[in-house]
């Protein structure tokens, strides 16, 4: 899952989009290994999840002035609710009445 991290990470994830799928490179969860993280098909009241795999969803692309990421061609739809660790998690649609509308914006370089 996507989650929002605070200012002072010092590290954040990369990203590519190609063919409606947002990727990203990172170690497994022991640290072993660098592998591929892929994003999985956008459904309504679901997080944006990431699996290790070189394929995932379609239907992402950015829009407006090519820095604002899309579902089928629409930016309206980003939420952030709390997840299950109680961190804000970015999700398509979600319904959940602490739930906050946004937008997920790309950026080329620092500052983010």
């Amino acid at each position: 899952m996507l989650r929002l991290i605070g200012p002072g990470y010092l590290s954040l994830p990369l990203f590519s989009l190609s063919d409606g799928t947002l990727q990203t490179q990172s170690p497994d969860t022991f640290g072993q290994g660098n592998y591929t993280y892929s994003s999985q098909p956008i459904t309504s009241n679901a997080d944006l999840e990431f699996v290790q795999s070189t394929s995932g969803g379609d239907g992402l692309s950015f829009v407006g002035n090519g820095n604002l990421l899309a579902v089928n061609g629409s930016a309206v739809g980003w939420t952030i609710c709390t997840g299950d660790l109680e961190q804000g998690v970015v999700g398509w649609e979600g319904s959940d009445a602490r739930c906050e509308a946004t937008y997920v914006q790309a950026a080329a370089k620092p500052p983010y």
